[in-house]
């Protein structure tokens, strides 16, 4: 697929002009550090939401409320599906209403039915579990249908694709952490037991939407509204 799509208008304009430049990191931290800082801090608390909710369904479903591998692979699937539903379903609606503001708003949203939804599934009982999995996952992925072009309307032609990749991929090496940093907070604060989890889970679900919401309202204004020649 790659192979086959061309590089944008834009992009071989600025190449033609001489535009591209040869250290992009380096103009990206003292240039566009304004646009910089704050793509980075968005994509870490997303990262930390999904760490700390679709990222962690594989342990919450063995080790915490102790499923069986063919049930677990099962609420998986349907919350992946979910998951699927929620980015195509957020991708227009933050079109709609602007990405920074839905952004935000599903921000909001998961911090405020993280806690209710892990409360619902300490029960352990298959139907609160798969209800848990899939309105969590569905709604917690529908900012990712913002984001590929909230981090591309963030940088400059010249810049973009390492801006995108850096902001990226420098997220998910701190984020990933939380898959042994929320275990732990869970055993040592909270006894380790299911209730114990929900509430581990959910306060970083909190912190990450924190970190989240902060970073799209330093991040410029989005291109809702703007004409592009």
């Amino acid at each position: 697929i790659r192979l086959h799509i061309p590089e944008s208008a834009m992009f071989l304009k600025a190449k033609e002009k001489g535009q591209v430049v040869k250290n992009p990191l380096k103009t990206l931290v003292t240039k566009y550090w304004r646009i910089f800082v704050p793509a980075i801090i968005t994509a870490i608390g997303m990262d930390w939401i999904f760490y700390s909710t679709q990222g962690f369904y594989p342990t919450y479903l063995y080790t915490v409320v102790h499923f069986s591998p063919t049930v677990g692979a099962i609420i998986l699937v349907y919350a992946g599906i979910a998951e699927v539903i929620g980015t195509l379903v957020g991708g227009p609606l933050a079109a709609r209403i602007g990405r920074k503001r839905f952004i935000v708003l599903i921000g909001i949203i998961i911090a405020a039915i993280s806690y209710p939804l892990y409360h619902f599934a300490e029960s352990g009982s298959y139907i609160s579990v798969f209800l848990f999995t899939t309105v969590l996952g569905g709604v917690g992925q529908m900012y990712w249908g913002a984001m590929p072009i909230f981090m591309g309307e963030r940088y400059p032609t010249s810049v973009r694709g390492v801006g995108i990749g850096f902001s990226w991929h420098f997220a998910f090496f701190i984020d990933t952490w939380l898959g042994l940093i929320i275990p732990i907070v869970a055993t040592r604060l909270f006894s380790g037991t299911v209730a114990g989890y929900a509430i581990a889970s959910s306060i970083f679900v909190l912190i990450g939407s924190i970190i989240m919401i902060a970073g799209v309202l330093a991040a410029p204004r989005d291109s809702k509204d703007m004409k592009f020649h």
